[in-house]
């Protein structure tokens, strides 16, 4: 499977109306390196949905489901479409009980394991990355200013050490510190 990036402006055919009809022939390109991209399209590619001029982000992801073939609005003959649809495995939208629909342009599950949008609402399966995670435990602790006048400064201080890194966080009332190891 490729990766491709669809370009289109807004206000011409935005992801909203791809949306809407969720199956769609990519027409109207008039432009011979993007003509060959077209071309070099198959079946199961999935192509990032590109806004340009203003908003100039990816906002979906959409997928090949034709190869190209003659483009029905070229007069020319020399410029070829590919049907594309929805990928429907994204979350457009979440529906709350207390702020009703809300649109992003991504959505974190921040739910931990209970994994509300990952696990129960796209049905991802946990994955754990314990062997290859480059730290195993952590500990965190806080401790009054010796001199809050010189140790109360506006960054967070990081350092690395041999096994590990050292964290030392200033908060107005104490001095946030931790080690995370890794063995």
């Amino acid at each position: 499977m490729n990766y491709w990036l669809l370009k289109s402006e807004p206000s011409t055919w935005s992801w909203d109306d791809q949306s809407k009809v969720k199956k769609e022939m990519w027409d109207g390109v008039r432009n011979y390196q993007a003509r060959n991209n077209l071309m070099k399209m198959k079946k199961g590619d999935l192509c990032f949905f590109y806004h340009s001029v203003n908003e100039k982000k990816i906002v979906g992801i959409v997928e090949v489901v034709k190869k190209h073939y003659p483009d029905p609005t070229d007069i020319t003959n020399k410029f070829v479409v590919v049907d594309i649809k929805t990928n429907e495995e994204g979350i457009d939208y979440l529906h709350t009980s207390k702020n009703g629909k809300l649109k992003a342009d991504l959505f974190i599950d921040c739910t931990g394991f209970k994994s509300l949008l990952l696990g129960k609402t796209l049905k991802e399966p946990f994955i754990s990355y314990e062997d290859i995670l480059p730290n195993n435990s952590a500990w965190a602790t806080h401790l009054p200013y010796k001199n809050k006048k010189e140790e109360l400064v506006p960054y967070t201080n990081c350092t690395a050490i041999e096994n590990g890194w050292v964290w030392n966080i200033p908060l107005w009332s104490r001095m946030g510190t931790g080690y995370v190891y890794s063995d």
